[in-house]
C-alpha cells in the first residue's frame, strides 16, 4: 500500500523575501476584510508560471525579476546548512474547535492565526499564522519536481518570517516502520546562500 512520506524539511527564515503563497495572512499580503479573496495574478504552470511571474506585474513581483530567492527553488544538496534538532522548537496543537480553511485560487490554505502554534529558532519565537499546499511541489528536489508540497508560514513579533516547506511523494512498498526510521534522522535545513 502507497504510504506518503515527507523526504525534506526546508527552514527558509526571513525579514523580506517570503514567497507569495507563504506570505499570505502575514504583514506583507494581509488578509482580505469580509472574507473577500482576490483573485490571483499567477500561476505555477503555462504563462502565467515562475517563468513569467515577472512580466505578469513588473511593479508587484520586483524580485521575480531580479532575486535570488524566487520560486522554484531547487533545493541542491550542499546548498543548505543543517540546523540540530536540538536548536528548533516546533509545537503545533491539535485544532480541536476546527480551523477555516481558504481556497486561494493557487493554493488551499488552513487558516491558523491564533490557534497556538509555536516555533523557536535562535532564541525567536514565531507564530504559526497559516500552513498550505502545492501539488505538484512548488519547489524541485534536486530537479525533481515532487507529489506535493506543504508550507507552514511563521511570524515573529520583529515581524521576521519564516517558511517549513515539507515534500510529500508517495512510494510504493514503504512501510511506516521505515518512515519512522527515517524520520527519526531528518534535520532543518537552513539557506546559506
Amino acid at each position: 500500500m502507497p504510504a506518503w512520506v515527507s523526504v525534506l524539511t526546508l527552514l527558509a527564515a526571513c525579514s523580506h523575501q517570503a514567497f507569495a503563497s507563504c506570505a499570505h495572512g502575514t504583514h506583507l499580503h494581509p488578509r482580505a476584510e469580509r472574507g473577500v479573496i482576490e483573485a490571483p495574478k499567477f500561476g505555477y504552470v503555462a504563462t502565467k508560471g515562475p517563468a513569467n511571474w515577472f512580466s505578469l506585474d513588473p511593479q508587484a513581483n520586483v524580485l521575480c525579476g531580479h532575486g535570488k530567492h524566487q520560486s522554484p527553488i531547487n533545493m541542491e544538496k550542499g546548498s543548505f546548512d543543517l540546523i540540530p534538532a536540538s536548536e528548533l522548537k516546533i509545537d503545533i496543537p491539535d485544532f480541536t474547535e476546527g480551523a477555516e480553511f481558504e481556497n486561494l485560487g493557487t493554493t488551499v490554505e488552513v487558516v491558523a492565526e491564533g490557534l497556538g502554534g509555536k516555533m523557536t529558532l535562535d532564541d525567536t519565537s514565531y507564530s504559526l499564522q497559516q500552513f498550505h499546499f502545492h501539488l505538484p511541489s512548488e519547489h524541485l528536489n534536486n530537479g525533481t519536481s515532487m507529489t506535493m508540497e506543504m508550507h507552514m508560514a511563521w511570524t515573529s513579533e520583529e515581524d521576521e518570517i519564516a517558511v517549513i516547506g515539507v515534500y510529500i511523494d508517495l512510494y510504493d512498498g514503504f512501510s511506516a516502520a521505515q518512515h519512522e526510521g527515517k524520520a527519526a534522522g531528518r534535520k532543518a535545513l537552513r539557506d546559506h546562500r
